[in-house]
């Protein structure tokens, strides 16, 4: 309000603006690796689908790019509305592109995983820091962690993967201590001791 006085919000205009903040900012949050809370205070458990990584600036430029054009009293409403309305296009078609990779991406690495006959039981990918050309890929087997890394221009699927062994065992009697709950909780299960 203090930066363009002149321009007139209702309520309406302003319950809209929040609610839509809200909402979306949770929407994002589902697709990072570290998801949210959705169904909070009923259960706690993080929600995620891992296609996008939880700082990305090829996401957040385009939006960032239209708040501070929008700061600038000498640009009318009109473009800056144009302005915004562009960086939410890109930024939208962004995400969709990284659950379309993700969906690339999850199929070539359990065919990866089948081929070298490591159960798929359990799998993960996420896309590695700042982009969402090249994933991580993760599968627990036998109380081993299979990582392999996947890019989505690769004509073949990883043929290699560093296997780590989880020792979950050494976690017995230790499964009600505070710390090793937070650990569960926060890892989803993606854990070596």
């Amino acid at each position: 309000m203090r930066i363009h006085r002149d321009d007139r919000a209702s309520y309406h205009d302003w319950v809209l603006l929040t609610s839509l903040t809200l909402a979306t900012h949770i929407l994002v949050d589902l697709l990072t690796v570290y998801g949210a809370q959705i169904f909070w205070p009923v259960s706690d458990h993080p929600f995620g689908v891992d296609s996008i990584f939880i700082i990305d600036p090829l996401y957040t430029l385009p939006l960032a790019i239209g708040v501070m054009l929008a700061l600038f009293q000498n640009i009318g409403s009109r473009l800056r509305f144009r302005v915004n309305a562009a960086g939410l296009v890109i930024s939208s078609i962004y995400l969709l592109w990284g659950l379309g990779a993700k969906t690339v991406v999850q199929t070539s690495f359990k065919e990866s995983l089948a081929s070298q006959d490591i159960p798929t039981g359990q799998v993960m990918t996420s896309p590695t820091p700042l982009n969402t050309i090249l994933w991580q890929g993760m599968a627990i087997a036998d109380d081993t962690l299979h990582v392999g890394l996947v890019s989505i221009f690769d004509e073949d699927p990883p043929s290699h993967f560093l296997s780590i062994p989880r020792r979950s065992h050494l976690l017995d009697g230790h499964l009600g201590d505070r710390a090793v709950a937070q650990l569960m909780w926060f890892s989803k299960g993606w854990y070596a001791v």
